[in-house]
């Protein structure tokens, strides 16, 4: 399921957000690099995915998926690591423009993902009002939290701990 989910995340991205983004700023290829990425650890999740749902419990081998999550891991990271700039760098342009683009796209809204201690605290994202991660904690929280302590951070960005790494 969550690799499935990595899936749509990436062709959200790359059939409409990333499009969008290129026609608003006029720049062509702007986040080509954030694709050429997808498509470098694309095989890595597949791989997992397989074993996820291939391998009888019985079967299960916590070394083989290791093997597998490493094998695509350093590349992934990579990509995360350098998304955050590819997003960072957005700030050179108009703020209501880039929100327009966002908002006419549907965008999970990802609170358990915006580490807000990233670079000191100097970023607010995403810029939602201060009500919303209580909203998001005390009605949709309980709802799903089987997803959502997966989270690495807290509703209000701040990082827990990784107990499932």
């Amino acid at each position: 399921m969550h690799v499935s989910y990595h899936y749509t995340h990436h062709e959200t991205e790359e059939e409409s957000i990333f499009p969008d983004l290129e026609t608003f700023t006029g720049e062509k290829g702007l986040m080509q690099h954030c694709v050429k990425q997808h498509h470098a650890f694309h095989s890595g999740l597949q791989k997992l995915k397989d074993y996820a749902s291939s391998t009888a419990p019985e079967d299960f081998s916590s070394d083989e998926l290791k093997r597998i999550i490493d094998d695509f891991g350093p590349t992934l990271r990579e990509h995360l690591v350098e998304e955050i700039g590819a997003l960072l760098a957005l700030k050179n342009y108009d703020s209501e423009g880039l929100m327009k683009v966002w908002k006419e796209e549907v965008f999970p809204f990802a609170l358990g993902l915006a580490d807000t201690t990233y670079e000191g605290g100097i970023h607010s994202f995403p810029p939602v009002p201060f009500f919303i991660p209580y909203i998001v904690h005390y009605w949709f929280s309980y709802k799903y939290a089987g997803t959502w302590r997966f989270a690495p951070c807290d509703f209000w960005g701040k990082p827990r701990p990784l107990e499932f790494v």
